[in-house]
């Protein structure tokens, strides 16, 4: 028998095969994820835990004002180089999947 029969073989062994790069692809793109959201959440808490003691040993509210916002514009110069942002790493996923040869 010849046709459709001959390619069933290859085009499950390349559907298998495209599963798994996609599989792959997604589990990568979550892991990304999910260490830019704990990177991020490590970063807020370092933030505030910053504010909050300059704050405790600040003398008045002048002082406390300034120091918030040195820590802040410190945090800001320190985040603009980072690695891209969740939606940026989630866009592997929308890419389409290359046959392997």
């Amino acid at each position: 028998m010849t046709g459709d029969a001959e390619l069933l073989p290859f085009h499950a062994d390349h559907s298998t095969a495209a599963m798994r790069q996609l599989r792959q692809k997604i589990l990568v793109a979550y892991q990304q994820i999910a260490r830019d959201w704990a990177d991020q959440v490590n970063s807020e808490v370092g933030l505030w835990g910053a504010i909050n003691a300059r704050i405790a040993t600040a003398a008045d509210g002048s002082e406390a004002l300034a120091a918030c916002e040195a820590i802040i514009m410190e945090k800001m110069a320190l985040a603009a180089p980072r690695r891209p942002s969740a939606g940026e790493s989630a866009k592997i996923i929308g890419r389409p999947v290359q046959p392997s040869k």
